[in-house]
């Protein structure tokens, strides 16, 4: 007889020699790993805002991949075959794949529409602030210099002063766009006194 922990043991290895539970961990496993490596850019000591919109299209691109890919659900058949000698039990029948491939699609455009909804309003504020990266300020000499960062600057004024109207909100936009060029000459200062070598290290795509 089997003991109370000896049967749920054989219950639960009995529930986990199917292709459905199999498949859902290729599953898994496939898609967590991409959801990870965007979490991570949100996470990073020294966050880069140019690069939170990227990242975000970049992991829906492979995403989508995965979602029109059949090789997730091929790999696992050819995988379950090799097996069949060591686990009769264990089969890949052609409802089961079925199932998967649902699930697989549901999963997958679930996360899609859940990243756009989390990020579609507040992709491009949180992409202004890669103004105020150092490296990317253009140097005082060159033509970009003036106008560099209004775009993202007017983002930031309608995201700051939302809830204001008339001529409050005309003077903070104004304030605003005067401190940003104040601070686009100290950063060019600073800048001139960093040393190459710590700009190339904090910025190295930029040299």
């Amino acid at each position: 007889m089997f003991s109370d922990s000896q049967a749920t043991v054989a219950g639960l290895l009995k529930k986990m020699q199917n292709a459905k539970f199999v498949g859902i961990l290729y599953i898994l496993g496939e898609v967590l790993p991409i959801l990870s490596e965007l979490s991570l850019t949100f996470q990073s000591g020294n966050l880069n805002f140019s690069q939170i919109g990227p990242s975000i299209e970049m992991a829906k691109l492979i995403l989508s991949k995965v979602l029109e890919d059949k090789s997730l659900l091929e790999k696992l058949q050819r995988d379950i075959d090799s097996l069949t000698a060591m686990l009769s039990e264990l089969t890949f029948p052609r409802n089961v794949y079925d199932q998967l491939e649902g699930l697989l699609r549901k999963y997958i455009s679930s996360l899609l529409q859940n990243i756009e909804d989390r990020f579609a309003e507040s992709k491009q504020t949180l992409q202004a602030f890669s103004i105020f990266d150092p490296c990317n300020v253009p140097k005082e000499n060159e033509p970009a210099f003036l106008t560099y960062g209004d775009i993202h600057i007017a983002t930031l004024a309608d995201f700051l002063y939302d809830g204001m109207d008339g001529d409050c909100r005309i003077r903070e936009e104004a304030k605003l766009k005067a401190r940003w060029m104040t601070l686009k000459f100290l950063i060019k200062d600073v800048l001139e006194d960093m040393p190459a070598e710590l700009i190339k290290e904090a910025n190295p795509g930029q040299m």
